[in-house]
């Protein structure tokens, strides 16, 4: 959003001579109304696809940013505390 709003300020070029305006981040297809407008749907639709099944894909829910780490060293994803 910071950046975004930088970009419309000072009119710096994103790729291939595009710049972001205040207009396009009020647009009605602008991803600042799509986000809130569809995260209710598209949270609704993931949890049901998520839902753990007898021998299918395991699903691991990490709630809060604490418990990324632990998760990750029991797979061996990343080294031990104190190492």
């Amino acid at each position: 959003m910071r950046r975004s709003l930088r970009r419309a300020a000072t009119g710096e070029e994103l790729f291939g001579g595009n710049r972001e305006t205040y207009g396009h981040l009020l647009a009605r297809d602008s991803i600042l109304w799509w986000g809130p407008a569809h995260h209710r749907r598209h949270r609704a639709r993931w949890a049901t696809r998520l839902i753990p099944s007898a021998g299918g894909t395991p699903v691991v829910r990490l709630n809060r940013p604490a418990a990324i780490a632990p998760r990750l060293r029991a797979l061996d994803l990343l080294p031990a505390e104190g190492r």
